[in-house]
């Protein structure tokens, strides 16, 4: 991350946000949330990715349903072996049968990691946000 950029969306009691935003997903029957589980060979299964998603409805666009990824993430031993593209895929299978004809998602400048899975995935950049501080 940039130098000076957390402060631009940092939160306050991080750890309660998160918590309260998992909490709001799985109550709710508009997200989804997957995981992506190890079967480690010692029989221990262990998550090593998940993703979220849910799904925006906009009468007045040409396509009104869009899927929207929330998160999407995997942990750095389990990258490269096809985990986030199945965890998409299956995401994706889910907005197409609520009727999506889209779907967005989402990251930061400089993770080149996840914009090059995005772009690998064909996703297609299409707006920059900027922000500054006041």
């Amino acid at each position: 991350m940039p130098p000076g950029a957390e402060e631009l969306f940092a939160y306050r009691e991080f750890e309660q946000v998160l918590r309260d935003d998992v909490d709001a997903m799985l109550s709710s029957p508009e997200h989804a949330v997957l995981v992506a589980v190890d079967n480690a060979s010692n029989g221990v299964d262990a998550i090593v990715g998940y993703i979220s998603g849910h799904v925006v409805t906009m009468p007045r666009r040409v396509l009104p349903k869009k899927g929207v990824v929330g998160d999407w993430f995997v942990v750095k031993p389990a990258r490269g072996r096809g985990v986030g593209k199945r965890l998409l895929e299956t995401l994706s299978a889910i907005f197409r049968e609520t009727g999506c004809e889209v779907m967005e998602s989402a990251t930061w400048p400089f993770n080149e990691g996840a914009r090059g899975a995005h772009e690998r995935l064909g996703f297609s950049e299409v707006q920059v946000t900027y922000r500054k501080r006041l």
